[in-house]
């Protein structure tokens, strides 16, 4: 694409039945059936079901802990990746992540039986990512990311990540970008589910990337 952002079909490596996501291919041509049917992308109505999250918090004296946290975890495989022990307890997590995984299998659930493959796929992207890094991972082996150097501004329902990659601390949803701002909309976002403005003229800001939705 001419703006920078990457669009590309992933190499058969990893989509063959040899590769990790054996049924993208597939799933990328099921997700372009659907929009031409007039369906939303999985991006936007991700981005809308976010958006319906906003304000809901962890509980007060209970960090990464909540009705939010525990809907996060709903149906996603979780992977121990913080060291710290306390992902292996039941209704804890550091949940930034979680939010964007389980907006997205929300958006392919409510599609019915036409995103079973859909699901199926993200759920294979999903899977441990729980941690930032694996998540930026698994979409940069599928040729979704770029760097925020690339100068290419994300669109609605695109993914930013903070932080350094191998390090990165936090992801969200952009819900719009102009110039130097970027919105979004957040989980865990201190301590609950909600809007952010990014100005990347700031020295202060982290912002390391995008990613796209590979379907």
């Amino acid at each position: 694409m001419s703006d920078g952002i990457p669009k590309p079909l992933p190499p058969d490596a990893l989509t063959g039945p040899a590769g990790p996501f054996p049924l993208m291919e597939q799933a990328v041509a099921t997700a372009e059936t659907l929009r031409q049917h007039g369906e939303p992308t999985i991006a936007q109505t991700a981005l809308g079901i976010a958006r319906a999250h906003l304000g809901e918090h962890e509980t007060p004296g209970r960090p990464n802990e909540g009705p939010i946290v525990d809907w996060c975890l709903q149906g996603l495989t979780r992977i121990p990746a913080h060291g710290d022990g306390k992902n292996y307890l039941p209704g804890w997590a550091k949940w930034c992540a979680y939010f964007v995984m389980q907006c997205v299998r929300q958006a392919l659930l409510a599609l019915g039986p036409g995103g079973a493959l859909l699901l199926l796929e993200w759920l294979r992207i999903s899977a441990g990512a729980g941690d930032c890094d694996v998540l930026w991972a698994h979409l940069e082996a599928l040729g979704c990311t770029w760097p925020r150097e690339n100068g290419a501004l994300p669109e609605a329902g695109n993914l930013v990540f903070f932080g350094v990659p191998g390090k990165l601390r936090h992801v969200g949803f952009v819900s719009r970008a102009a110039g130097v701002l970027v919105f979004t909309v957040e989980g865990n976002s201190r301590d609950r589910v909600a809007e952010q403005t990014h100005n990347l003229a700031d020295p202060a800001c982290d912002v390391a990337a995008y990613a796209r939705l590979p379907f």
